[in-house]
């Protein structure tokens, strides 16, 4: 995956999409977020201030809150 370019193929998603990413993550920069976000038209942004890579343990119950929040959503 580390020389994947994805870049033309991610502005064809045409499917609800929410990118959760940690602020302090030091393996996937949140800076890559940025523009996954901005070439998926209606996608959501969702940014974890306290996480590094690992958000889903250490914002467990935010994340719970956002999956939840994106599987209720229409």
């Amino acid at each position: 995956m580390r020389d994947e370019d994805l870049q033309k193929s991610i502005q064809h998603v045409a499917v609800p999409t929410y990118i959760m990413h940690g602020k302090k993550d030091a393996i996937c920069p949140f800076a890559l977020a940025v523009p996954q976000h901005l070439s998926i038209k209606n996608s959501k942004l969702i940014a974890f201030e306290k996480s590094g890579h690992g958000f889903f343990y250490d914002e467990l119950y935010r994340f719970n809150h956002e999956l939840l929040n994106f599987l209720k959503a229409d």
